[in-house]
């Protein structure tokens, strides 16, 4: 998809490419066909036409490809991405929802995990920055939730071409869409479904409705953090004059 689209991605600020290996084998595995190469090619010409461009190499952490992720690391360096970035697998909403409970990663899957990601920060991490994002999860990288309750869908939204949704963790689920304008795509549909729904009764009852119990891990955690701690518990005292 890059090369077809070169020219567009040289206008970005930031291009993230989710790549989830950092072999042939791995990525073959994990994607369904053989494009590692191709993909490798792809980053180094985007490079060279956007010195300055923000790339992340992104790998979504499995019990199967855990052990590549110090090579995938040393790739992100070799094709002068400006970061790379790692984070735990987690079950859809809708395997949430159908009550899987199961976790997806071992106790020994998890520390031989974490521990590789630990030595990728340590070889490579003062030529390319390794994010690993672990803390929306619990020890276990199965989803915790810190907060009682979502508020952050009254700060964020999801656009797709045919409808808005509320959360990025349950795209596709009626139960956070918004508004859909079907196949009616034009400007004027599109701004007026989304001024007339947004702050709108429906869209207070679907955040009242949400339950935890429903979601899978929070991208948006640190909002629901956040407003709790600072603006509802006020743990700041921001009120204390």
């Amino acid at each position: 998809l890059i090369s077809r689209h070169l020219d567009a991605l040289t206008h970005c600020r930031w291009v993230s490419v989710s790549i989830d290996a950092g072999t042939e084998e791995g990525y073959e595995r994990r994607k369904g066909f053989d494009g590692f190469a191709a993909v490798r090619d792809n980053i180094r010409t985007l490079r060279s036409l956007s010195p300055g461009l923000e790339i992340t190499y992104k790998f979504l952490v499995t019990p199967d490809n855990y052990s590549e992720i110090q090579v995938a690391a040393r790739w992100a360096r070799d094709l002068k991405c400006s970061n790379f970035h790692a984070r735990p697998v987690c079950k859809p909403a809708v395997n949430i929802q159908a009550g899987d409970t199961e976790p997806i990663f071992t106790p020994e899957q998890v520390v031989e995990a974490a521990a590789n990601l630990k030595q990728a920060a340590h070889l490579f991490g003062s030529q390319v920055p390794v994010h690993a994002t672990t803390s929306k999860f619990s020890a276990a990288w199965d989803r915790e939730h810190r907060f009682k309750r979502c508020h952050a869908v009254a700060m964020t939204a999801v656009l797709s071409p045919t409808r808005l949704e509320l959360c990025c963790d349950r795209r596709g689920d009626p139960k956070t869409t918004l508004v859909s304008w079907g196949g009616d795509a034009s400007w004027h549909r599109v701004r007026e479904a989304i001024t007339s729904s947004w702050d709108s009764d429906r869209h207070w009852d679907l955040m009242q409705r949400i339950r935890l119990a429903d979601c899978p891990r929070c991208t948006y955690a640190i909002h629901n953090e956040l407003y709790e701690a600072f603006v509802l518990r006020d743990d700041a005292c921001k009120n204390f004059i």
